[in-house]
């Protein structure tokens, strides 16, 4: 039954060679060694699958159970590589603590105490996650807080080390870890801090508990201030604080009561490098210097903002069909109760032949929408979403690399945009636009309004972080002095600057980056408060809403884009709620408002400040949703939804994408409860911000897109989307073919998707190096088919009916790929590319050369790998025998480019493949006889096989059998569907 299905699929995921290994890996990381040996890691992985763990005092942990925890977290802390000093010595060594655990330690070693306020304040610890960038219980997803192999930029990247804490430390967070830590000493825990406000006026003096729900109760033993401040540095660093930095924080406390004595240590000592990391501090005396600014070059300001509606945009009952469509029926149809009705929706109309509509509706709780697109400044790219090719409703799942239908995945991939992730890097596709400006020399930034996210992290490699800006104002560090209630940072400035300052390079690079960092973060701080003090919104009366206070916070920040010395910014703000699995409507009905007023007020001061044509807003979620209703009277998550896209200089009042003809089932777009597969790509529509932004040359476009290539030719420019640019797609321009490659092989299975991205790279680079051309490629469907060198079935002696291959039969494996391939001949006027790729029998050795090699892809002859290496070779390349290619003969594979499908087939392909594989979902059967292949299956079925192959010219996809087969496969038949 299920349970012991799930049982064993457990015991299997466990059993897998490398869950020890990677399980022990992440453990001992979360106990702040953040880069272990491979030896301490296998020396931990083997206690967890034995299950036992010999200590060095001969003491025995675990009960001989594979996982069992007691062994494990023995192994981890009992190792030499945990208890060795003499590891402190090594820079790499260490890792910088996890923020709660930085608070807690602080907590107990400090000796925290409820006050009588305790029993009444839920939870103690408030908003932490916001606060310092991690909660317990409060992981925002299976991945937890920070990924275990994050690399901070700069010496982190160039030496691939990792820092997986870092990835949490930002602007904001570096604040209001050291101001909760100030608070906490101060006066406990309180709202100020890292707990809740008790009452409205919580500023106290220092020692004043009665606001708060706890206090730090810690008394030191010593006589002297020296062993005083010792003994806490000693709980608070385990020993590292050098004697020097003991000693001047004893000396700065003379004079001050006993009890601010304590305060003060406590205070300064939760600055230092010693505190926040694992790592020795080996200063030099010299101040540290911040991170120095990149100088803003005279190329004009820019600004992306992405609003990001979180948990899944119901986008068809924001853009819908309007009433007086013929398709407002289907919509209504199978929208049931979730439709929107003529009094809820505001008409706009459409000037595309090729959409469904000439008239569609804008949900009335954002009218927005409808003014800006109404004004020429906004537009729709409908049923857009993550696609890692194109894709049909029969190919779909095998095709498609990603787990589809999850917040997490999906919302990764749609901030991402890079679906195979090849460089390694987890990047955001606003993050690698700026790095390619950066590295051109433009002075750029990115920034998250209180949280920022995978779209806007750049490679780590080039030193630039994402800075998190609160929207109710810019977080500065405060320090309450603790004779008054005044701001008296002063009084500690130039401790912390010494704890801080310049460090060796023998000094630990953990404590060296927290030091860095929170010099960095002072110095900007305190700079931006000062420019934001001078800042005057013409429509700050209007920024009302959640997402007003945030566009409130962008609005200022890119008025001071010259006082910034700033050419490029990218900003992100998110909105969530939107998960309607329940009464979706009257849920999207309630969050719209919210959204339309703060975009209302932002448009309206981007326009009167004449700062409109500097923008470029982008409103998506991470998909769209069911079409059709829940029995919670909600929609689920789906796939392909709607995206707004509005600037001074896009191409407004028009709807780009393909919206749905009908939302039946039965709709080539529909993959069940109205799952719609996406149109285009993400990509299509960041092509042409992109451009907007400053990047057409093709290199860059693959490095900022770099799957733009699995998309053929289904891409945007700023000549699509803006009413300036010009830029093409290289390839996209003259001829376009279609090809059937054809490969043998050993074992049934179809390409993955590096490996159709390898051929592709190596049609491409073979037609630039001998052509001089530029192409595009895509592997649009592939089917295996089975060859049989001997056929004969036998009848099974326990069913007449039913016939099966005889065991023994040589059986091989034939796998077609469709591919569009399309170029540009050279500007010359020759045809260089068509003499070229359509040399059938030149074009396809050559591939052969690339692609295929038996056993060895780095032997062959001295023509192989144009390349010099195997870069175009294919995973397990010794299964792959032969290669040929038709690039004349065969008929198109591909539908129309046209937006409405032919209800027949056509009779004289087009000699222009599609952008899309074919979207019939009713495959024959059994092969046609006829030259042109039939649309419906047969309904009388010949039980004998044929001996002859089929005469058809387009292969049929084979179907499984109805029945089981009785005889054992010798090869296992799930790999591949026939």
């Amino acid at each position: 039954d299920s349970h012991y299905e799930i049982d064993a699929v457990i015991h299997h995921l466990t059993s897998h060679p490398n869950a020890a290994p990677f399980a022990c890996k992440m453990l001992i990381q979360h106990f702040g060694i953040s880069n272990p040996s491979p030896g301490y890691i296998e020396r931990v992985a083997t206690a967890y699958k034995e299950g036992s763990y010999t200590g060095p005092n001969s003491s025995e942990f675990g009960d001989g159970k594979y996982s069992n925890l007691d062994a494990t977290v023995a192994a981890i802390l009992l190792d030499q590589e945990a208890t060795a000093n003499t590891l402190d010595a090594d820079p790499a060594y260490g890792g910088i603590k996890e923020p709660i655990i930085k608070v807690l330690q602080f907590m107990r070693s400090m000796k925290y105490v409820q006050t009588t306020h305790d029993r009444n304040i839920y939870p103690k610890l408030f908003g932490m996650d916001a606060k310092v960038g991690q909660m317990a219980h409060e992981s925002p997803d299976q991945f937890s807080f920070f990924l275990p192999d994050y690399n901070p930029p700069g010496q982190f990247a160039q030496s691939g080390l990792f820092a997986p804490p870092a990835q949490v430390l930002t602007m904001s967070t570096t604040i209001a870890t050291v101001e909760g830590f100030f608070s906490l000493a101060r006066h406990g825990l309180s709202g100020e801090g890292f707990g809740q406000y008790v009452f409205p006026n919580p500023v106290v003096n220092a020692g004043d508990i009665s606001r708060s729900v706890g206090y730090l109760s810690f008394t030191p033993s010593g006589s002297s201030d020296v062993e005083k401040v010792q003994e806490i540095a000693d709980l608070l660093t385990s020993g590292r604080l050098s004697a020097d930095a003991v000693a001047r924080i004893a000396a700065a406390v003379d004079g001050m009561t006993a009890e601010n004595k304590i305060r003060f240590a406590q205070q300064l000592i939760a600055t230092s490098p010693e505190f926040h990391t694992a790592n020795l501090a080996k200063r030099t005396g010299n101040d540290r210097a911040p991170t120095l600014v990149q100088e803003r070059t005279s190329e004009p300001y820019k600004a992306i903002v992405v609003l990001l509606l979180s948990g899944g945009l119901d986008s068809f009952n924001v853009l819908t069909p309007h009433t007086s469509c013929r398709l407002y029926r289907s919509y209504r149809k199978n929208r049931e109760v979730l439709a929107l009705r003529d009094s809820e929706m505001m008409p706009i109309s459409n000037s595309d032949p090729d959409q469904p509509c000439e008239t569609f509706g804008v949900n009335k709780r954002i009218p927005i929408l409808k003014e800006i697109y109404d004004n020429g400044h906004g537009q729709f790219h409908a049923n857009i979403g993550h696609l890692s090719k194109p894709v049909t409703k029969s190919n779909w799942y095998s095709e498609t690399q990603t787990h589809l239908f999850s917040h997490t995945t999906m919302g990764r991939e749609a901030q991402l945009v890079d679906a195979f992730q090849e460089d390694g890097w987890s990047t955001g596709v606003c993050g690698r636009m700026l790095d390619v400006l950066q590295r051109r020399g433009e002075s750029v930034t990115a920034i998250g309004i209180d949280a920022k996210g995978p779209i806007v992290e750049g490679n780590p490699s080039l030193g630039r972080t994402v800075d998190v800006i609160s929207s109710g104002g810019l977080n500065t560090l405060n320090r309450r002095s603790l004779t008054d209630q005044s701001n008296d940072l002063a009084a500690i400035e130039d401790l912390m600057k010494y704890l801080n300052e310049e460090t060796s390079l023998e000094s630990g690079v953990f404590a060296n980056y927290w030091a860095q960092n929170l010099i960095d973060v002072l110095n900007k701080t305190d700079a931006l408060s000062g420019m934001l003090g001078t800042v005057t919104l013409q429509n700050d009366h209007k920024f009302t809403s959640s997402v007003g206070s945030k566009l409130k916070m962008v609005a200022k920040l890119m008025l001071l884009n010259e006082a910034r010395s700033v050419n490029r910014d990218v900003f992100v703000i998110h909105s969530g709620g939107h998960d309607g699995h329940a009464l979706a409507k009257e849920n999207l009905q309630g969050l719209l408002p919210d959204i339309n007023s703060g975009i209302a007020a932002f448009y309206k001061e981007m326009t009167d400040q004449a700062m409109l044509d500097d923008v470029t807003f982008v409103m998506i979620s991470e998909f769209g949703r069911t079409i059709t209703p829940n029995s919670g009277l909600g929609s689920d998550h789906a796939w392909g939804g709607n995206a707004f896209v509005w600037g001074g200089q896009i191409a407004g009042s028009k709807i780009l994408g393909q919206y749905p003809t009908s939302f039946d089932n039965s709709d080539v777009t529909q993959i069940g409860r109205g799952r719609l597969i996406p149109f285009r790509s993400w990509e299509s529509m960041w092509y042409g911000v992109s451009n907007w932004f400053g990047i057409t040359d093709g290199q860059d476009m693959q490095y900022v897109l770099p799957n733009n290539g699995n998309m053929g030719c289904q891409l945007y420019t700023d000549r699509d989307m803006y009413t300036v640019g010009n830029t093409t797609i290289n390839g996209c321009n003259d001829r376009s073919v279609g090809m059937k490659l054809s490969m043998l092989l050993t074992v049934p299975r179809y390409l993955t998707g590096i490996e159709q991205k390898r051929i592709c790279k190596a049609a491409i680079f073979l037609t630039v190096q001998n052509a001089n051309v530029t192409a595009r490629c895509i592997v649009v469907d592939q089917q295996v088919i089975v060859n049989f060198d001997f056929v004969r079935r036998v009848l099974s002696a326990g069913d007449l009916d039913t016939r099966f291959l005889e065991a023994g039969t040589p059986v091989n494996f034939t796998l077609d790929a469709t591919v569009s391939f399309e170029y540009d001949n050279p500007a010359d006027g020759s045809l260089a590319g068509t003499e070229y790729v359509e040399n059938v029998i030149q074009f396809t050795d050559d591939m052969n050369e690339q692609i295929s090699n038996g056993a060895d892809c780095t032997a062959g002859s001295s023509r192989r790998r144009l390349d010099g290496n195997c870069e175009f070779a294919l995973d397990n390349c010794d299964q792959v025998t032969s290669f040929e290619a038709d690039l004349t003969d065969a008929p198109s594979q591909f539908p129309s480019l046209s937006s409405k499908p032919s209800s027949q087939p056509s009779t004289s392909p087009s000699g222009l493949p599609s952008q899309h594989p074919s979207t019939s979902i009713i495959p024959s059967l059994l092969p046609s006889i006829s030259y042109e292949p039939s649309s419906q299956p047969s309904t009388s079925p010949e039980h004998t096989p044929s001996f002859e192959p089929s005469i058809s010219i387009s292969p049929t996809p084979p179907a499984p059998s109805s029945k089981p087969s009785v005889a054992s496969s010798s090869r296992p038949s799930r790999d591949c569907p026939i």
